[in-house]
């Protein structure tokens, strides 16, 4: 999913095919997403397969920095409108 938008596409329509959403949607997320709200902008989607390398990045198993705990802090301290 990295590299084609057709592997992109095609997961969309898997998992369309479980009834959640329809596939426009997850293809959507799995490419990300750019809005804003309340004068906010935001990036949301943007999924992609991890390999051994990216795992140990996004867990700050390389370089010390936890970005799954970073996003999590952020996110759990916004406030719902």
């Amino acid at each position: 999913m990295k590299q084609y938008d057709t592997w992109r596409h095609r997961a969309a329509e898997a998992v369309a095919a479980m009834k959640m959403e329809d596939a426009t949607y997850w293809h959507g997320m799995f490419k990300g997403q750019k809005g804003e709200k309340g004068g906010i902008s935001y990036i949301m989607g943007g999924s992609r397969v991890f390999n051994l390398a990216d795992a140990q990045q996004y867990y700050g198993l390389s370089d010390n920095i936890n970005r799954y705990k970073a996003v999590y802090d952020q996110v759990s301290r916004y406030r719902r409108n």
